[in-house]
């Protein structure tokens, strides 16, 4: 999503910060493509350029659902935003799930 710090809960209970590199949302991506990952959250900020289909080269095909929370006020953004989990050459169409 382009966060740069996220919250860490640790096992006794504490919280720690922990800083995020543009090099982890990468690998993020590449663990959910791979199928290691089973939820990917993205937003137009860290999603520019990116798919996440069920691509027939990917080794995780299975069927992606997005669920789609607070679109914005902009349409083009938001199919865009739908676009990276529909393209061609996928094996599975995903199912959307606008979330109100």
């Amino acid at each position: 999503t382009g966060r740069s710090k996220r919250l860490i809960n640790q096992s006794d209970g504490q919280q720690r910060l922990e800083t995020r590199s543009p090099r982890t949302n990468q690998s993020e991506t590449d663990q959910f493509m791979d199928g290691r990952k089973p939820i990917l959250v993205f937003s137009d900020a860290g999603g520019t350029g990116r798919s996440y289909h069920a691509s027939l080269d990917a080794a995780f095909q299975k069927r992606r659902i997005h669920f789609l929370l607070e679109p914005g006020w902009r349409a083009d953004r938001a199919i865009q935003g739908l676009g990276r989990t529909h393209r061609t050459h996928q094996a599975n169409t995903p199912l959307f799930r606008p979330v109100t």
